[in-house]
């Protein structure tokens, strides 16, 4: 099962999430077996680059974000692709709540939030 969360730069699981999908400056992907890590990448986005031109090169299962567009979250849904809700701000401890099943699925898109700058919990 590989795993797709926006991040703010590449501290491992110590990362910082990005809160919008979209315009994050980078993504870990992280290949999971059961409740184990068995391997983790990060890719930088290019600045021209879109959020799900990486999507459609490295075909995650499943994208754990604090927000996503519609038009990106429809793409993801015709792909396949399950979309977790971000409730954790570090990678570490969204990870911890995937394998705990503590993550709630997004079966449609939320709305815009006025504000996207997220504070640690």
């Amino acid at each position: 099962m590989k795993i797709m969360i926006p991040v703010q730069s590449n501290n491992g699981l110590d990362s910082r999430l990005f809160a919008h999908f979209g315009r994050a400056p980078g993504y870990l992907f992280i290949d999971v077996n059961g409740d184990k890590i068995s391997s983790m990448t990060f890719l930088e986005r290019d600045e021209n680059e879109r959020g799900i031109d990486i999507i459609f090169k490295n075909k995650p299962d499943i994208v754990i974000t604090y927000y996503i567009g519609s038009r990106a979250f429809y793409q993801l849904k015709n792909m396949g692709i399950k979309i977790y809700k971000a409730d954790k701000f570090i990678v570490r401890d969204l990870i911890n709540e995937y394998f705990n099943k503590k993550l709630k699925e997004l079966l449609e898109p939320e709305e815009d939030p006025k504000e996207l700058h997220i504070h640690e919990r």
